[in-house]
């Protein structure tokens, strides 16, 4: 997780391998837990302006093309999609996003 004006806030770094990681164990244990059909990643929770004060972000995103943070944020949703393919080939995904 990143800070935002010394403030944990729960939102996670896009651009590190680790978020990753820590999301596909999270991924793993509610395909174990839960018998739903479907499972909700949210998405509408990112602040623009707290990635906005993360150089390394702003530095990643540069390297990798990545022009603002409604593409940042595509890209997240599209490696969280990729991990869940991997995870759960029966249910699907929901999301709520700006």
């Amino acid at each position: 997780m990143i800070r935002c004006n010394n403030v944990y806030t729960g939102q996670f770094d896009p651009t590190l391998k680790l978020t990753y990681d820590l999301v596909w164990h999270v991924m793993n244990y509610a395909d174990e837990m839960f018998e739903d059909p479907y499972i909700h990643f949210g998405g509408d929770e990112t602040s623009n302006s707290c990635w906005d004060l993360q150089p390394q972000i702003k530095e990643w995103m540069k390297e990798n093309n990545i022009t603002d943070y409604k593409a940042l944020s595509s890209y997240y949703r599209q490696r969280q999609k990729s991990l869940w393919r991997n995870i759960s080939s029966t249910k699907k995904s929901i999301y709520w996003a700006n």
